[in-house]
């Protein structure tokens, strides 16, 4: 990697700014919607993000440091319904200290001589 080359970015906040190649790196996703290239704003310090496409992946893969992304199938399930709230964990932790209240315990027995 070359770091006497510098690229123009977007940051929201300011705009066009300049980065060294040691200022942003290359996110290589399993997923190729998920892939993109990210930096912190040398003038406002917000993390960056944009998507990046093939062309912008050849560009940069040899360039800027990168890093290899494996999302977990669980992280791409659609959840539906409303989301669990600390008195629904209560609920449930409520729920299974009952439970185990209610079954017998297994006795362990030990063979005598």
């Amino acid at each position: 990697m070359s770091t006497d080359i510098s690229f123009a970015a977007t940051c929201p906040d300011c705009a066009d700014v300049d980065l060294a190649a040691d200022q942003m790196w290359l996110v290589l996703a399993d997923r190729p919607d998920l892939t993109h290239y990210a930096f912190v704003c040398p003038q406002c310090g917000r993390q960056v993000r944009h998507r990046a496409n093939a062309a912008t992946v050849a560009v940069l893969q040899c360039r800027v440091p990168v890093e290899a992304l494996e999302v977990p199938a669980e992280a791409l399930e659609v959840h539906a319904g409303a989301a669990l709230t600390i008195d629904d964990l209560i609920d449930l932790m409520l729920a299974l200290e009952s439970d185990s209240e209610a079954r017998p315990h297994d006795a362990v027995t030990t063979a005598g001589p």
